[in-house]
């Protein structure tokens, strides 16, 4: 029985090859049928002095999926697979199809600078961030050595303009994130798709099994797509970021005033 088993499911298998989506630079495959794309909220959170005392980037766009920012602890839970719609098999065993098909929405949230002044006060040892991210050619040790300093951060040429290139900075990772939800989530489903509308069944000597074989078929479980969304949207944002025009922006210039209680950092976006 578990051979007549392996044998159905290989048929099946091969039938849904057949009709199996293209995938690649030639094949454009909107987000279609239930993986529904979301636009994400662009909320201004992000404090950019924080970009000096900790480091932080100027923006955020992680992917989303059913609502869930996507991170290493939870890539694995968050695509939905079909419902199924399980029964004996005649032999002992277990025959299951898609009863139901899961609705995976996707998208992004991203997080940009807060409206200018971007301004506080510091502790004093702030002051070696500064001159580790501004290859100044001249110490500030005056200002480690204090409490506290201001902190100022300025854009140029413009607060404005600055702030609109992380924007433009962050939607490169929105268009990212949609060719991995394409490229990955889009095909799985049409796979899932064509298996419900052709009634295809699957058998094993549990359900365990049985859903092995399906998911075998279908290109991978809920938990293997999901690492590939991870993994796939972090090398395409890390390939970006390698670019010229992707690269963090720079610390153009460094001005203590005359009191040393206070200084003003000015950078510059490559999109800005």
């Amino acid at each position: 029985m578990a051979l007549q088993r392996l044998a159905g499911n290989s048929a099946v298998c091969s039938l849904l090859a057949s009709s199996r989506p293209s995938t690649g630079p030639s094949a454009t495959l909107p987000l279609q049928r239930l993986v529904q794309w979301v636009d994400g909220q662009r909320p201004k959170t992000r404090d950019l002095t924080r970009s000096v005392t900790d480091f932080e980037d100027f923006g955020v766009t992680p992917p989303m999926v059913n609502g869930v920012v996507v991170d290493d602890q939870n890539k694995e839970q968050v695509v939905h697979g079909p419902v199924f719609s399980v029964g004996p098999d005649g032999g002992g065993g277990v025959r299951l199809r898609v009863g139901r098909e899961s609705i995976n929405r996707v998208g992004y949230r991203m997080e940009l600078p807060t409206s200018p002044p971007w301004k506080a006060s510091v502790p004093g040892p702030v002051a070696g961030n500064i001159e580790m991210l501004g290859n100044l050619g001249f110490a500030l040790d005056d200002f480690k050595q204090r409490a506290a300093f201001d902190l100022t951060v300025k854009g140029r040429p413009s607060d404005s303009k600055f702030a609109a290139g992380v924007e433009v900075h962050e939607d490169v990772h929105v268009e990212d994130h949609r060719g991995a939800f394409n490229d990955i989530l889009g095909p799985w489903d049409q796979m899932i798709a064509t298996a419900k509308g052709m009634s295809a069944t699957f058998t094993g000597a549990d359900r365990s099994a049985a859903e092995k074989a399906f998911y075998a078929s279908m290109g991978g479980t809920p938990a293997e797509i999901g690492k590939r969304l991870k993994k796939e949207t972090d090398d395409l944002g890390a390939k970006f970021h390698a670019t010229p025009g992707g690269r963090q922006a720079n610390l153009e210039e460094t001005e203590p005033n005359k009191k040393r209680d206070a200084i003003t950092v000015y950078f510059r976006h490559p999109k800005g």
